[in-house]
């Protein structure tokens, strides 16, 4: 959405039309009005190594500029692929391989990463501030959570796996000293279940952990499976998301809302949005580290032993993010003064003012 929204303002009257996953949230692009139209594209049909541009229709075959994602893809996309690359790389190298055939770029083609390299007569502005705009059926549907004060969104995990994210145990002792904070407050934990077409869901909670955890107080609202956009538009009426680093997460500065990261893993702020945010980094010297080792048991900084300890920090931060006077720029001072503090690999760690984000 954000490199979409870079072309659109760098190039008045352009049309904008993005090429998707079908296993990915594309429907959140009707919410984006600099995007003329979105592809959606099978993966399926290229796990399939005989896939023919068939598989790109109904896409328009003749393109002024076509911009990819991936220069890293499109370099091996020609050659053999390593037998550890897991089959939706594969697949996306093969669209990759397929495009630079059946799609014709009669002015110039580009990349955006690993390195922006885009053909001359393309504009692009970085650092575009998203917002999404939210349906208003889906704003009627979010009303429905209006009570509490302060309304805070709960995002338990992602679809990277349970090793990545808190325990549910540490949920409940985290939403009991916010609780103990503000006694009105409201919790609203969202997420999916299931996935759905291959799509990212919550993953790790078991239904009977998600229960447990929306049993722990009565200021609790399940808000699990009500759909994509309602998620979205329940994300815009909160005051604060709360969440570990997950995809969806990113969601709620794109309506507005700030959003408190309990950061761990692999895994790196790098989406800054003009919105206020916090970080509550953990006291690791390898972080950001490769998880790898840690599937089928938590990370160290989501164990409870570890994480009880960051539970004052995140009623900190929440009390910050839920002060209207608390700016942007406070935001990003305040993450690198502990960035600065922290006992992790810093060099790792990214402001919005870091090189490697000059082309975000």
């Amino acid at each position: 959405m954000r490199y979409t929204l870079g072309f659109h303002d760098a190039n008045p009257g352009a049309e904008i039309h993005l090429a998707m996953s079908d296993r990915g949230v594309h429907e959140l692009t009707a919410g984006c009005p600099w995007i003329t139209r979105t592809h959606t594209i099978s993966v399926a049909a290229f796990f399939d190594p005989n896939v023919d541009s068939a598989a790109l229709a109904p896409m328009p075959t003749e393109w002024d500029y076509i911009v990819d994602d991936n220069n890293a893809l499109l370099e091996e996309a020609g050659g053999r692929y390593p037998p550890q690359r897991d089959p939706e790389t594969v697949a996306l190298a093969r669209y990759y391989r397929l495009t630079a055939g059946a799609l014709v770029a009669t002015a110039g083609r580009g990349t955006l990463s690993p390195r922006m390299r885009l053909p001359d007569g393309l504009g692009y502005r970085p650092r575009a501030r998203v917002r999404l705009t939210v349906p208003e059926a889906n704003q009627v549907f979010a009303r429905r959570y209006a009570q509490g004060a302060p309304r805070i969104g709960v995002l338990l995990g992602s679809t990277s796996g349970p090793h990545k994210h808190p325990e549910v145990s540490s949920w409940v002792k985290i939403l009991a000293a916010i609780r103990e904070a503000w006694p009105t407050v409201r919790f609203y934990v969202t997420g999916a279940r299931r996935p759905a077409g291959g799509r990212t869901y919550t993953a790790g909670y078991s239904d009977q952990a998600v229960d447990e955890l929306l049993a722990s107080g009565p200021d609790i609202v399940d808000c699990y499976d009500i759909g994509v956009w309602n998620q979205v538009a329940l994300l815009q009426r909160c005051d604060v998301l709360v969440a570990p680093n997950a995809g969806f997460s990113l969601l709620a500065p794109c309506v507005g809302t700030p959003l408190l990261t309990i950061a761990g893993g692999d895994e790196v702020e790098f989406f800054f949005n003009g919105v206020p945010f916090a970080v509550v980094l953990p006291d690791t010297p390898g972080f950001p580290y490769p998880t790898q080792p840690y599937i089928g048991s938590r990370i160290p900084c989501m164990r409870p032993e570890n994480l009880d300890r960051k539970i004052p920090e995140i009623v900190e931060s929440l009390g910050l993010l839920l002060d209207p006077a608390f700016s942007y720029s406070a935001a990003v001072d305040r993450y690198a003064e502990h960035i600065r503090r922290a006992n992790i690999r810093r060099s790792s760690v990214y402001l919005p003012s870091h090189p490697l984000l000059a082309d975000f």
